[in-house]
């Protein structure tokens, strides 16, 4: 066991390199800062299941077809047939499949708490579970020089596992802090923008309240009404002789909108363009005296 453990820690560090190049693929990665431990390729498969209940019975439901493919090939269906009616078989094979499914469920739900690296060495105490179960199903009693052996089996095998286990453990802490990186870059960057756009909508305020409002009725007036999603409307008069960009100015300043958008006049329809239609008068634009503007995120 001694000797394997030595040669299997080898192996991960020289394969580490690989290992992390996979990683990402291998393992569903959650930030650092979630509150949900990392998971796991395992727990991806049960993402596409309501529950574990449906992801075991789809996998039982697998074993035993296989199981009667194998059979049939072999020529022993009847033999299953036949067994069938033994209630003393039926009775150990019910308890079987019930102790299968539990311990099933049981797993996936391990997988789901912990990271796979610290739940996977522990199927390595399977053989010293059996020594207790055939004692108790088949009244075996095993020799002490077998007792000693399932020991040693067990011991190496949960060191393995152990080993490897930690070899991922520190390619997943490599790939969780790249990860974290990249989140609180995009979250930096994302509160950079929502600054920006604040900024801009308080210049663009101020520059719209310097100029001031044309009074109803005068000459060359023209009233321009927005319409919102939210099916409210938002108003400003303007002079003939401003510009669409001044109107998209207007609407720059309102709140909890899309920075991508354009003005659409239903009659006659026609789509203002920011890029395009920045520089056209409200009169050329045929917006005037008055026009209703529908507001249309591009996003």
């Amino acid at each position: 066991a001694a000797a394997a453990v030595a040669a299997d820690s080898a192996a991960t560090v020289a394969a580490a390199e690989a290992v992390e190049a996979a990683a990402a693929a291998e393992f569903r990665v959650v930030s650092l800062r979630a509150t949900r431990p990392v998971t796991f390729a395992s727990q991806q498969a049960n993402a596409k299941f309501t529950s574990n209940v449906e992801l075991v019975a789809l996998l039982e439901i697998t074993n035993i077809a296989v199981l009667l493919v194998v059979l049939a090939l072999q020529g022993q269906l009847s033999d299953l047939v036949a067994g069938c009616g033994d209630a003393h078989l039926m009775r150990f094979g019910v308890g079987s499949a019930v102790l299968k499914v539990g311990s099933s469920l049981v797993y996936q739900r391990a997988l789901q708490l912990s990271p796979m690296s610290l739940s996977v060495p522990y199927l390595a105490f399977t053989p010293m579970l059996l020594l207790v179960t055939s004692y108790f199903l088949l009244g075996e009693k095993p020799a002490a020089n077998g007792v000693a052996g399932v020991l040693v089996m067990t011991a190496g095998a949960y060191a393995l596992n152990l080993v490897s286990g930690k070899g991922n453990s520190k390619v997943l802490e490599k790939v969780m802090e790249r990860e974290a990186a990249a989140a609180a870059a995009a979250e930096a960057e994302e509160e950079e923008r929502v600054r920006t756009v604040a900024r801009r909508r308080e210049e663009k305020a101020a520059a719209l309240s310097a100029r001031e409002e044309p009074a109803a009725g005068g000459a060359g007036v023209c009233k321009v009404a927005v319409r919102l999603p939210d099916g409210s409307r938002k108003e400003r008069r303007f002079l003939g002789a401003d510009t669409v960009g001044d109107v998209y100015n207007f609407v720059d300043t309102l709140e909890g909108l899309s920075e991508k958008y354009s003005l659409v006049s239903n009659f006659p329809r026609r789509v203002f363009s920011r890029a395009e239609d920045a520089g056209v008068t409200l009169v050329e634009g045929g917006l005037h005296p008055q026009a209703m503007l529908m507001y249309r995120s591009d996003d």
